[in-house]
């Protein structure tokens, strides 16, 4: 299985800069779990369209999903840099 984390990125994103309250929860499956693995490896299976330039500067996806709160969200399946399940 390849990660797939565009999707689940811009739910995050949409969500985080969506204002009023049009977004109840966030839901994403499949998505990357950080980025921060891709720093700390050789290999990265990550596509090149998932990689935002300069995000890690401001936080990671932890971070992100953090600044949603009080929003539900439900994170499932993710998967690492190497695309193992976790």
């Amino acid at each position: 299985p390849q990660p797939e984390p565009l999707g689940g990125l811009l739910a995050l994103l949409g969500a985080l800069y969506t204002e009023g309250p049009e977004i109840k929860a966030v839901a994403i499956s499949g998505g990357l779990q950080n980025y921060h693995g891709m720093l700390t490896h050789w290999a990265a299976l990550v596509p090149h369209d998932a990689c935002v330039p300069g995000m890690l500067t401001a936080g990671d996806l932890s971070d992100l999903s953090a600044a949603l709160a009080p929003k539900p969200l439900r994170l499932a399946g993710l998967v690492d840099h190497l695309c193992h399940r976790r």
